[in-house]
């Protein structure tokens, strides 16, 4: 199955791309879920919904850029897998920038900045901090992105013309987690008036949004969920969501043919461009999953 694409920078991606908070035990619930996802997604595992994401027709796989995923995704590419990997800097280094370095080696097609490094940043009036980083990005050939929690932050970034390839703007406003690995209850609300306001903000962006927390951490319905987002978003944004298949094996395939099916009601299949470029074919095959 093919998926309609857009644009990160020169990267042509699915819009829907696969989050990888699961794999890395982040449930954003207990830390009972947390353990029981580290638990049941070994490497194999991971492996193995990365090559179902493939077939469902995702072409993209953003996940941290610790250790663990670093290997994994080396392997994966070695034994024939072909997804891109866009890396989430890992909130618990303490130097982001050998981070990107690590990254760059490790031939990852795009970084994007922490949600919470970004949250900190702008609340301390810091984003020169994050220019300095997105131009190392740049610097070393990779697509350059930010994420945050706070809408306000986006919007202040794009004012300050720092060129960030694009946006990953988080649905509900989770600023009080700032990357602790903590019970969500005490960090996070999910309150849908949230999603209102984050998608004002994307419409005001004009380089390529990706919406995550899509499903408020599995607390909502996907079909109403992915719904809101594509209606909702300016037509060319992605949204980015994690899959646990542990009760559910054909998780990552229904999503993608939910998210193929809105975009085709809504006349969003053809693969738009990012804003400032124009379109250009497709350099990669279709493959990942949620």
């Amino acid at each position: 199955m093919e998926l309609p694409g857009s644009y990160l920078g020169s990267v042509r991606v699915s819009r829907l791309i696969l989050g990888g908070n699961c794999f890395s035990g982040f449930s954003h619930h207990t830390a009972e879920l947390d353990r029981d996802m580290r638990d049941y997604y070994t490497t194999a595992k991971i492996k193995e919904t990365l090559a179902a994401a493939e077939a469902a027709g995702i072409n993209t796989f953003f996940g941290r850029s610790d250790n663990h995923v670093l290997r994994l995704m080396n392997e994966y590419r070695n034994e024939g897998g072909k997804i891109q990997f866009f890396a989430q800097t890992a909130s618990e280094r303490a130097d982001t920038a050998k981070t990107i370095r690590q990254v760059a080696d490790y031939g990852a097609e795009g970084v994007y900045l922490h949600g919470g490094e970004v949250d900190v940043y702008h609340e301390n009036g810091e984003l020169g901090k994050v220019a300095e980083l997105i131009e190392l990005i740049k610097e070393l050939g990779m697509v350059a992105g930010v994420a945050g929690h706070n809408p306000q932050a986006h919007l202040d970034i794009h004012a300050a013309g720092i060129p960030v390839d694009f946006h990953m703007v988080c649905l509900y406003n989770l600023e009080g987690r700032r990357g602790n690995q903590v019970a969500a209850d005490d960090y996070e609300k999910f309150d849908d008036r949230d999603r209102d306001v984050a998608v004002r903000a994307a419409r005001r962006i004009p380089r390529t949004c990706v919406g995550y927390k899509v499903l408020a951490a599995a607390r909502r319905e996907p079909e109403q969920a992915f719904r809101f987002a594509f209606e909702n978003l300016k037509p060319g944004d992605c949204i980015n969501v994690g899959v646990y298949t542990k009760d559910d094996p054909d998780m990552v395939e229904r999503n993608a043919r939910l998210v193929k099916q809105i975009l085709t009601e809504l006349d969003q299949v053809s693969p738009a461009s990012a804003p400032g470029q124009r379109a250009q074919p497709s350099h990669v095959a279709g493959g990942a999953a949620r």
